[in-house]
């Protein structure tokens, strides 16, 4: 099966703990064909910035350096492929529109946390359902900005927050009361040629769940979308590559038949 990881992060981004080359070793060890690194640019800032220069919102220079470094002793082993995470773009457009046209392969326009909050991986819990339940309408009203937005290549991990309020703090929360503005948002992406991503990342260390889950890729598929791509959104070599064939095979019971893969921002399709 040719097995194509379209998320990941290297010590490019401040959440990253291996460099680009020590992730696609991990890659090839994995079984994959195509490897995509697509390091964090935050448009609007870092929570969490390690050694990233004051000011930068996304580490070109140590990514361009690390990408070269990893294509010069494994590129004739797997497809390579430069990516980048565009993160939050509604609140820095500037900022937005110069990473969405730095010339790389493949980018993935995301959310990662609403206006004046952190990012929900760094919230320390939620008051009550009902906080949720607010947060999750903020949540896709900026979606729909970022979505207004465009120039990215794919919409990653839609369900993000669920990561965290269910699955992590146990809240009986869900997207079903946003089917109608999910619907609405599926299609502007689709009118305006821009894929979505499945994310597995909840797939791994004995987890089931992904984001989005098979319902929402049914919905997709329903609309007519074709565009998709999965991601194990890992940050350690270990994680490289979990969940891709089961994902794979979620795309098939959702009525998918190929896989997008991205050179030079154009989609291909491999079939499943």
């Amino acid at each position: 099966m040719y097995l194509c990881d379209y998320h990941s992060h290297s010590t490019a981004s401040p959440d990253g703990r291996a460099t680009i080359a020590e992730m696609t070793k991990a890659a090839i060890d994995a079984g994959l064909s195509e490897f995509c690194i697509t390091d964090h640019a935050e448009c609007a800032g870092f929570f969490e910035r390690g050694d990233l220069p004051p000011g930068l919102v996304f580490y070109k220079a140590r990514v361009d350096e690390q990408f070269a470094e990893a294509q010069s002793l494994y590129g004739d082993q797997i497809r390579l492929l430069y990516g980048i995470e565009v993160a939050q773009g509604h609140e820095a457009p500037c900022f937005h529109k110069d990473m969405v046209n730095i010339p790389c392969d493949f980018t993935l326009g995301s959310l990662h946390n609403l206006r004046g909050k952190p990012d929900f991986y760094y919230m320390k819990g939620f008051a009550s359902k009902e906080e949720c339940e607010a947060l999750l309408t903020q949540y896709v009203n900026e979606l729909f900005e970022i979505v207004a937005l465009g120039g990215f290549d794919c919409l990653a991990h839609i369900t993000y927050p669920l990561r965290y309020m269910k699955y992590k703090y146990g809240y009986d929360v869900s997207m079903d009361a946003f089917e109608e503005e999910i619907r609405t948002l599926l299609k502007i992406l689709i009118e305006k040629g821009i894929g979505i991503e499945l994310n597995v990342s909840g797939l791994r260390d004995g987890g089931n769940v992904t984001f989005p889950e098979i319902g929402l890729l049914k919905l997709y598929r329903s609309l007519g979308g074709e565009i998709i791509t999965v991601g194990s959104d890992a940050h350690y070599p270990r994680h490289v590559g979990i969940g891709i064939a089961k994902g794979y095979e979620m795309l098939k019971e959702a009525g998918f038949t190929h896989v997008t893969t991205f050179k030079n921002r154009k989609p291909s399709f491999v079939k499943i």
